[in-house]
């Protein structure tokens, strides 16, 4: 599991690179290069479009794992709302975030039981 956190509105939100996220990127995109030729190389609209629409899944995905964590974190943004909530000048930051959590991540988790004797 890759997770990366990003502050909007003053607060700060988990993002996180779920299998969910990876099958709707190809669900939309088909696969991850094309979504990041989006995000990268495309027209500026383009561009916006595929960073506000990886960035509200990884939103949901973040409160959603919290969730399963027992951790407080704060409603997802929509789409519609990310839209309200940057502007253009923001777009190399968001993409920055959203690459980094998808290729680094700050945080990778599995859990495993260890084998009983």
């Amino acid at each position: 599991m890759r997770t990366n956190r990003i502050t909007i509105l003053g607060q700060e939100r988990p993002l996180c690179y779920s299998t969910r996220v990876y099958c709707e990127i190809l669900d939309r995109y088909g696969d991850l290069e094309k979504l990041g030729n989006e995000m990268l190389k495309g027209e500026l609209q383009t561009r916006i479009h595929a960073t506000m629409w990886t960035l509200a899944e990884m939103l949901k995905a973040g409160k959603a794992y919290a969730d399963l964590c027992g951790e407080s974190a704060p409603a997802p943004l929509t789409e519609d709302q990310l839209f309200e909530v940057f502007g253009v000048d923001d777009l190399v930051h968001l993409c920055e975030t959203v690459v980094d959590t998808i290729t680094e991540g700050s945080k990778r988790e599995a859990e495993a039981e260890p084998p009983k004797n």
